[in-house]
């Protein structure tokens, strides 16, 4: 099968039209992939870091608070009706802070002298729980990991040690914060959740998940995220990961000091290139008509290019007609080619005709 001219110039000027669209689509496209990763990337990144400073002057603030009250329990403790201002000094930090779910006073061999809300009732209970047991023992300010309290709640507790006058430990005062129900921490990080995926969530330093929109989550031992190991290493940063329910994610991860706690805030790479891909389709579409348009004219331009040369080329195969050179004559040849081989012919023709008729005259 012989192509004609005409299909070879269709065939060859479509397909650079349709490739130099791909083309530019296809990098355009990657550019903005690689301009929405980057941009992800460095806003959770610094949204992480901002989480991390929160949370951290929180916990400042916090044991800060307790170092005070910590002074006042001291004074109350030798006093007659010490566990009247012991239960008010533990509902001031209960009611007024709004920091605690709650709040207990104990005494140096782990008795629980105060505590609020009322509604615990573990006054005259002694601590068994570990977090209430590493406060006893290491007698300074701490910031627990998660456990299961005395109460049966999955809680974090932050105490801080009480001394007398003369430096004797006395026992320590703590707030807890209940991890599966509502929470301080729910109040600072709760706002980091878009309906867009993106989400905030705290771990410790073994990687124990503290705070997670999904509560199901809390408690998690997450030991398959990069991000997480990271911040347990007590570094920064930002990077592209699979996290543990293999899911891509653009994660940015900040370390928190004073906890040795990790933030980490990231939203799926599907999500955040979903516009390139909106772009992508949109520009495709929005490309429909400048290709119909660029066929027609490809269609219009090549008949033009190749009309005059299908014609010199029908009347070369039929040369033994007669007056050849004067239908050649009359083929429109517009451009250089054309006109030269127009001119070929029919200077052939003549030639032709001439020994015809010189050999007839023989």
């Amino acid at each position: 099968m012989k192509l004609s001219l005409r299909y070879l110039i269709l065939t060859v000027a479509l397909l650079s039209v349709v490739l130099t669209m791909f083309s530019s689509i296809s990098s355009g496209y990657r550019v903005n992939q690689t301009s929405l990763i980057d941009n992800t990337l460095e806003t959770n990144r610094v949204y992480a870091q901002k989480v991390s400073t929160t949370t951290d002057n929180f916990l400042k603030t916090t044991l800060q608070t307790l170092a005070y009250s910590a002074k006042e329990v001291a004074q109350h403790l030798e006093k007659e009706d010490a566990e009247t201002l012991l239960f008010n000094e533990t509902e001031r930090l209960f009611n007024q802070t709004s920091t605690f779910n709650s709040v207990v006073v104990t005494s140096k061999n782990g008795k629980i002298i105060a505590a609020s809300p009322e509604s615990l009732d573990v006054v005259g209970e002694y601590v068994d729980s570990p977090g209430g047991k590493q406060a006893l023992s290491a007698q300074v300010p701490l910031v627990s990991k998660p456990f299961i309290s005395i109460t049966d709640r999955l809680i974090v507790f932050i105490s801080y040690p009480i001394f007398d006058d003369n430096d004797n430990y006395k026992g320590y005062i703590g707030g807890s914060i209940y991890l599966l129900e509502e929470n301080i921490l729910q109040e600072l990080l709760g706002e980091h959740f878009y309906e867009d995926g993106s989400y905030v969530y705290v771990v410790d330093e073994d990687g124990r998940i503290i705070y997670h929109p999904d509560k199901s989550r809390i408690n998690d031992l997450v030991t398959k995220n990069h991000a997480i190991n990271e911040t347990m290493k007590g570094n920064s940063g930002a990077q592209r990961i699979v996290n543990s329910n293999d899911i891509d994610m653009l994660a940015g991860y900040a370390y928190i000091p004073t906890t040795k706690w990790g933030a980490v805030s990231q939203r799926p790479t599907e999500m955040a290139l979903l516009p390139s891909k909106n772009m992508r389709n949109e520009m495709m579409l929005k490309s429909l008509p400048f290709l119909l348009v660029s066929f027609l004219v490809i269609i219009y331009i090549a008949n033009r290019i190749a009309r005059p040369l299908e014609k010199l080329g029908h009347y070369a195969e039929s040369n033994m007609d007669d007056n050849q050179d004067k239908k050649v004559e009359k083929v429109n040849a517009w451009y250089y080619e054309a006109i030269q081989l127009e001119k070929a012919l029919v200077k052939s023709f003549s030639f032709f005709e001439d020994k015809v008729n010189y050999f007839i005259h023989q």
